[in-house]
C-alpha cells in the first residue's frame, strides 16, 4: 500500500467527505489540507502549528525531516483529533469545540489546545533512533518504537502534559481532574482506586476512557516533580532507541539508581500519595463542616448536566458510562426512581420548560456517511412521553 493509498484509506475510515472542495497550502514545517469553507480556520491552525513546532520540537528534541500533513474536518459535531506517524499520515483535526461539561471543556483556545495535544503525539511517536532508525530505512515508515510499544496512557499522558504546559489551560490545570482525585481521597479509596495494572486495557468503570489521560498525566506530573522539568522529553527521546524495548528501561536509564520512583508503577503510587496529602485538608474541612453532598446516582457512573425541574421534584441529567450509550434520565428526588428518556444524546446539557412538562436536549443525528451532527429535541411528559426533533 502506498502512502497515497494509506491516506485515502484513513479518509474513508474517518468518513471525511470527499467532495468538500479541499485546498492546500504549506508553511515551513506543515502542509495544511482543508475544505474551502474553512480557510479562516486553516490560516489560524497554520499559525498555531508553527508556534507548537517552535516550542515542542525543543521540548522533545526532535524535528521531522519532512512537512507534516494536517487535514482539517468540519463534518461532525464532536471535538476530536486523530494522529498517526505510520505512513507519515499526520494529523486530522475536527474543528468543533467541546461541550463545556466534557473533560476537555476547559481550554485557552480550542484549536490551539488541540494542535498542541495532537502534535505532541506526532513528535513523540515518530521519533526513531539507533537500530530502529536503520530498520525504518529498510522497512519504510512503519516501524516507530514509541507508537508500536507505548501503552495508551503513556502517549496520552505526554499529550495532556504538553497541552497543560504550553497553554494557559488544559486538563492538567482544569477542575475535572482535581475533582475526581478529591472524591477518591474523601472516600478513602485513593490507594486502591484505578490500579496501575488495569491501565493498559479498557477501563469499564468511571472515569472510563478518560482514565488513560488522567493517570498518564498524573505520572508525567510525578515524573517531573521527582526528576526535573526535562525528564518527559528525555524519556520520549530515550525510548526511541532502546532495544530490546522495556517500558521502564528508559526511565531507569535516565534516573539515579538511588532515586525513588524509577518505574511507572512507583510514579503512579507516589502521585496518589502526594495528592492524598495535598487534598486531605480540604476533604477533612468538608467533612467537619457537614457539607459533604449526598450521592444520588450509582457509584462509578458519570452523571453530567444535572438540571432541577421547576417544581423541584425531578432532576434531569445525562448518564455517560462504559456500559451503555450516552442517555438522558430523570430522577424522582423523593423516591429515587429513575426513568430513561432517550439515548444517543449529544453534549452534556439539558433544559426544562417553564412548566416542567418538556425537556430540551441535543441528540446525535446521522445525516449521511460524511455528515454526523446533533439536532435539538423536545421530550414532552404528556402524550406518552414522545420526543420531537425541533
Amino acid at each position: 500500500m502506498t502512502t497515497t493509498h494509506a491516506r485515502a484509506y484513513v479518509g474513508d475510515l474517518l468518513s471525511l467527505p470527499p467532495h468538500a472542495g479541499y485546498r492546500t497550502f504549506s508553511t515551513e514545517h506543515f502542509r495544511i489540507i482543508y475544505p474551502g469553507a474553512n480557510e479562516a480556520e486553516a490560516k489560524l491552525s497554520a499559525r498555531f502549528f508553527e508556534e507548537a513546532h517552535a516550542a515542542l520540537s525543543k521540548e522533545f528534541n526532535y524535528s521531522p525531516d519532512h512537512k507534516m500533513t494536517a487535514v482539517l474536518a468540519d463534518n461532525e459535531d464532536s471535538a476530536n483529533g486523530v494522529t498517526s506517524a505510520i505512513g507519515l499520515q499526520g494529523i486530522v483535526l475536527f474543528l468543533t469545540s467541546p461541550d463545556p461539561y466534557s473533560t476537555i471543556g476547559e481550554y485557552e483556545h480550542w484549536l490551539k489546545n488541540l494542535i498542541i495535544h495532537e502534535y505532541t503525539h506526532y513528535l513523540t511517536l515518530e521519533q526513531t533512533r539507533g537500530l530502529y532508525k536503520f530498520a525504518r530505512y529498510v522497512f519504510g515508515n512503519v516501524l516507530f518504537p514509541n507508537q508500536l510499544f507505548w501503552p495508551t496512557w503513556l502517549s496520552e499522558g505526554m499529550a495532556v502534559y504538553a497541552e497543560s504546559a504550553f497553554t494557559a489551560a488544559g486538563r492538567g490545570h482544569g477542575t475535572y481532574y482535581t475533582t475526581i482525585t478529591r472524591n477518591a481521597v474523601a472516600r478513602d479509596t485513593i490507594d486502591t482506586w484505578l490500579e496501575y495494572s488495569t491501565l493498559s486495557g479498557p477501563v469499564p468503570d468511571y472515569p472510563f476512557g478518560e482514565s488513560h489521560y488522567y493517570a498518564g498525566y498524573a505520572m508525567m506530573d510525578e515524573m517531573i516533580r521527582k526528576h526535573g522539568p526535562k525528564i518527559v522529553g528525555r524519556y520520549a527521546e530515550a525510548s526511541s532507541w532502546r532495544f530490546p524495548y522495556l517500558l521502564d528501561g528508559a526511565l531507569e536509564n535516565l534516573t539515579d539508581e538511588e532515586a525513588s520512583e524509577r518505574s511507572f508503577a512507583q510514579l503512579w503510587r507516589g502521585w496518589k500519595s502526594h495528592e492524598a496529602e495535598r487534598l486531605r485538608p480540604e476533604t477533612d474541612w468538608i467533612s467537619k463542616h457537614g457539607i459533604e453532598p449526598e450521592i444520588l446516582t450509582k457509584e462509578r457512573e458519570n452523571a453530567v448536566g444535572a438540571r432541577l425541574s421547576p417544581d423541584g421534584k425531578r432532576i434531569a441529567y445525562i448518564l455517560q458510562s462504559g456500559h451503555e450509550r450516552s442517555a438522558i434520565y430523570t430522577l424522582e428526588i423523593t423516591t429515587g426512581n429513575t426513568t430513561k428518556i432517550d439515548e444517543a444524546v449529544a453534549g452534556g446539557q439539558v433544559s426544562w420548560s417553564n412548566d416542567g412538562g418538556t425537556l430540551y436536549y441535543s441528540k446525535s443525528d446521522f445525516r449521511s456517511p460524511y455528515r454526523i451532527g446533533s439536532e435539538l429535541y423536545a421530550h414532552k411528559s404528556s402524550g406518552g412521553g414522545c420526543a420531537t426533533k425541533l
